[in-house]
C-alpha cells in the first residue's frame, strides 16, 4: 500500500470526527494537507502501470475519447499527476484556470488556497484564487508530458 492510499484510508476513517475541531482548524487543516496529498500522488504513482480497462468511447463536443472520466479542472493545478490518471484510464484531463501572468492565489486568515472538504456529502468547497504559474510555464509543461 503506497504512502497516499494510507492517507486517504485514514482521512476516511478520521473526516467526520476531525469536523468537530474549530472551523479555522479544520480548514486550515485540509488546505495545507490537499497540496501535501496531491504531491505524494504523482510521487507514488509516477510508475503505476496502465490499469486494463474495457474502453468506453463516448463523443463530447465533437471528439471522440476512449472513456468518459476526466479529472476536475485544476485537480493538478501545477501539471503534476496527469500522466497518473492518463495511465489509470482517464479519457481526458482537464488544465483549469491558467492567467497570463502567474499568481499566488487567495490568502483567508492566514490560510493559503482555503478548501473544506464536506463529510456527509462528499464534496468540496474552496477559495483558492486561481493559484497557478501563468499559462506559458504550463504550456512548456503539459507538451512535454
Amino acid at each position: 500500500m503506497t504512502k497516499v492510499e494510507k492517507l486517504a484510508r485514514l482521512d476516511k476513517v478520521f473526516r467526520e470526527r476531525l469536523e468537530i475541531l474549530p472551523n479555522h482548524f479544520f480548514i486550515s487543516f485540509y488546505s495545507n494537507q490537499k497540496k501535501k496529498f496531491l504531491k505524494q500522488y504523482s510521487i507514488d504513482y509516477v510508475n503505476f502501470e496502465l490499469i486494463d480497462f474495457e474502453p468506453k468511447n463516448v463523443r463530447l463536443w465533437d471528439i471522440d475519447f476512449n472513456m468518459p472520466i476526466f479529472n476536475s479542472a485544476g485537480m493538478f493545478k501545477y501539471s503534476e499527476g496527469y500522466y497518473t490518471v492518463a495511465m489509470q484510464g482517464a479519457g481526458a484531463w482537464l488544465a483549469g484556470t491558467y492567467t497570463t501572468k502567474s499568481r499566488v492565489g487567495n490568502i483567508k486568515k492566514g490560510i493559503m488556497h482555503p478548501f473544506l472538504p464536506l463529510p456527509n456529502s462528499h464534496l468540496a468547497i474552496n477559495w483558492m484564487g486561481l493559484p497557478n504559474e501563468g499559462i506559458e510555464v504550463a504550456a512548456k509543461k503539459n507538451i512535454s508530458n
